[in-house]
């Protein structure tokens, strides 16, 4: 991936391989035949599962034996496909159903309002995470989370608390109940500060590849940049996502400076030709995109 390369990633006991082409796989296979014989391991690959992706997504053809799908794989606790609109539905649709189910078990019992924010905080919501933190949400999926919990601690009725008093910390009079579409927004913000902490990770190539012609997700980072104006068209969305909402943070943060010192003129949405912002990678010296 432009000049780095990624052959494989672990976590635990899960092992993801990256190929190149179906000479890769072959090369990949015999390589696992020669561990099996060394280690007695194998893989099976009729339980193995394969999702054509980019530009063979079309292909109908199922070599090696593998499980080969048209719609999604799953791995990960995720479903993968090439569809978006499968991705939302198959990843937070049926948690969406069992957070319904789990509210309307509650709904009878005779519970206080912080009894209901807590059942909303660990029985309802704890199951959307994991998959809010790793892939990017529609707005209909967050409404309708919101919708759900706040029909919930209301009884369906009209609320009787502002939902920003509600939602705000209790030492200024709120209940700290969580509204998803911040939480969605912090569980972006967090991979942020992943990225920056200095430690080195092969995933981390795959933003700054995507960003390249920005200067890099980590040179973007440092930027006065905002989003619409830049050209994100073929930047994945969650990394999209990401750069918005931490876009969000750092104008609450007052960050955006226009002292010269330190502030970049590329990317900076206050600096623009033709109402484009500004970045040359051939003039920005390489040192400056590593910092």
């Amino acid at each position: 991936m432009g000049k780095e390369e990624i052959n494989l990633t672990q976590y635990a006991d899960d092992t993801t391989v990256f190929v190149e082409n179906t000479t890769s796989v072959e090369a990949l296979l015999r390589l696992l035949k020669k561990i099996k014989k060394r280690f007695g391991l194998e893989i099976n690959t009729h339980k193995s599962e394969a999702l054509w992706l980019g530009s063979w997504k079309e292909r109908l053809d199922k070599p090696f034996g593998f499980k080969c799908y048209t719609d999604s794989v799953y791995a990960l606790g995720i479903h993968f496909s090439n569809d978006a609109n499968l991705v939302d539905k198959l990843n937070f649709h049926g948690k969406l159903e069992k957070l319904e189910k789990i509210l309307k078990s509650w709904k009878k019992r005779k519970v206080t309002l912080y009894g209901k924010i807590n059942i909303i905080k660990t029985l309802g919501l704890s199951k959307l995470i994991f998959s809010a933190s790793v892939l990017p949400i529609s707005e209909n999926v967050a409404q309708e989370v919101n919708k759900l919990t706040f029909k919930f601690l209301w009884d369906a009725k009209p609320a009787k608390i502002k939902k920003s008093t509600i939602t705000g910390l209790k030492e200024k009079g709120g209940l700290k109940m969580m509204d998803f579409d911040h939480i969605n927004k912090a569980l972006k913000c967090a991979w942020i500060n992943r990225f920056t902490n200095g430690n080195k990770g092969p995933w981390k190539i795959i933003p700054d590849n995507a960003t390249a012609h920005l200067g890099g997700f980590s040179f973007l980072l440092q930027c006065n940049y905002k989003v619409k104006d830049l050209d994100v068209k073929n930047v994945p969305h969650l990394y999209e996502r990401m750069l918005k909402y931490w876009e969000e943070v750092t104008c609450l943060a007052d960050k955006a400076d226009l002292n010269p010192n330190v502030t970049f003129i590329w990317n900076n949405k206050h600096i623009k030709i033709n109402n484009k912002t500004l970045f040359f990678s051939s003039v920005v010296p390489q040192r400056n995109l590593q910092n």
